[in-house]
């Protein structure tokens, strides 16, 4: 559901997905989620958070938050311990002109886009897989105007949500502008256990572990012949490195960055946004596990050198 408004300070939901029915069939390759985006109608700028199974998160269930802004792309791993049961996101512009995600009201991530009332919103779902199965609700949906009201569903006397189909999906309302459900091919008739990838166990960072890492990034994103991939290891932490804000726990990590001609197929994106481009991928690992703790395109590099020595990947 797209909602075009005039100026709104947020946006929150219940995501309620079906955990049996909410899988792709490759999830080294594929992703599907369950979510909600807000940003500007006029701009490749918007924040967004939900759930999500697939690349790069692996089979399990996986909060997450992410960003467009002009081209760039960032995705985020929202650490918590507990997946299976519905989760509360909201998406807020604050006080002090930020937008900040936050899940069951923890502040998980501060967005770098401008400080701006969004102009729009969207909650649904997506997935890169034509063969995903998924159910989900997505509940309670409300805004938060720009004197700081908080108003029970997307609806004003001026705006009403409308429906964006694509694919395999369908949406309807549960109850009009508050509760919505989606889904893709149910699983009524669904095999008793769709193939998925092996995952790969927790391991120490390694350049072996790196390169099958970066594989899977640089085979859905366009470029699977870069001219470089180099990586270095770092006690600073995620939160410091990209001055997100989020509940990221401070761990020694590994940045990973490749250089070529990237196209983000792998990214989440709104309805209508433009694929971001852009010359460099990272990617950000925990260097004791070699878990993925969030990835992004940009037309910026990370300044590798100046986080410690650099070691040639590819």
């Amino acid at each position: 559901m797209h909602w075009k408004v005039k100026a709104i300070n947020g946006i929150g939901e219940w995501v309620k997905p079906d955990y049996q029915c909410f899988t792709v069939t490759d999830t080294s390759a594929y992703f599907v989620n369950s979510e909600m985006w807000a940003g500007y109608a006029d701009d490749e700028q918007w924040i967004e958070a939900g759930d999500t199974v697939g690349h790069p998160w692996g089979s399990s269930v996986t909060h997450f938050w992410a960003e467009g802004n002009d081209g760039d792309y960032h995705e985020y791993k929202i650490p918590d311990a507990a997946t299976n049961f519905p989760r509360n996101f909201t998406i807020d512009l604050d006080s002090d002109k930020k937008w900040r995600v936050r899940l069951d009201g923890i502040v998980s991530g501060v967005s770098t886009l401008p400080g701006n009332p969004a102009t729009n919103a969207d909650v649904g779902m997506e997935s890169t897989d034509p063969n995903a199965r998924a159910e989900a609700e997505i509940a309670a949906l409300d805004y938060t105007d720009t004197n700081g009201g908080i108003h029970n569903g997307w609806n004003s006397s001026n705006y009403h949500p409308t429906s964006f189909t694509r694919g395999n999906f369908s949406v309807g309302w549960i109850t009009k502008y508050t509760d919505l459900a989606v889904n893709a091919q149910t699983c009524t008739d669904a095999p008793a256990k769709l193939p998925r990838a092996a995952e790969s166990q927790a391991a120490p960072v390694t350049p072996e572990g790196i390169n099958r890492t970066v594989s899977g990034f640089l085979r859905g994103n366009g470029d699977l012949t870069p001219e470089r991939v180099e990586a270095v290891k770092t006690s600073k932490s995620v939160v410091e490195l990209n001055r997100n804000g989020g509940t990221q726990n401070k761990v020694p990590v590994t940045i990973v960055q490749a250089v070529g001609k990237f196209t983000g197929h792998q990214a989440r994106l709104p309805a209508g946004k433009k694929i971001p481009r852009g010359r460099y991928l990272t990617v950000t690992l925990e260097t004791a596990t070699g878990n993925v703790l969030d990835w992004g395109i940009s037309s910026r590099s990370i300044n590798l050198p100046s986080l410690g020595m650099v070691q040639r990947i590819r």
